[in-house]
Formats: C-alpha cells, sequence, structure tokens
C-alpha cells in the first residue's frame, strides 16, 4: 500500500513541477474519457436499433399472417 501512495505522490509532484504536462495529461484523459463514451452510446443505440428493427419485422410478419387468413376466411364464404 505504501507503494501506491509513494507512486501516487511522485506522479502528482511531477505534474505540480510540470504544469504543461498536467495539462496534456488532463487534455488526453479528457479525449479518452469522451472517446469511451461515444463508442458506450452507439453500442447502446445500436442495440435498440437492432430491437426496434426486429420487433417491426415481427410486426409486418403478424399482420401479414392476419390478412393472409382473412383473405381466406373471405373466399371460403
Amino acid at each position: 500500500m505504501a507503494d501506491n501512495a509513494s507512486g501516487w505522490s511522485e506522479l502528482l509532484s511531477a505534474i505540480f513541477s510540470n504544469p504543461e504536462k498536467g495539462a496534456l495529461f488532463l487534455v488526453l484523459l479528457a479525449g479518452a474519457w469522451r472517446w469511451i463514451r461515444e463508442l458506450w452510446r452507439e453500442g447502446k443505440e445500436d442495440e435498440h436499433h437492432e430491437s426496434l428493427v426486429e420487433t417491426l419485422m415481427e410486426e409486418n410478419r403478424r399482420l401479414r399472417e392476419e390478412l393472409r387468413k382473412e383473405k381466406h376466411d373471405h373466399h371460403d364464404e
């Protein structure tokens, strides 16, 4: 645990002694976070789109079967 704390303190002292490198690190971190967030959001939208398309296809199939049955029933009369 002490090694972990000393690692963080070294990182913080390096950032504070070189503020431009600290700023660059924050910009890179923010960019990476935004990229990951967009990938995650895009994945959710794809899943939602696929489920919507599947639902519409199933509804279309059900309506065709219903129409086919009505035509068959009408034809028998």
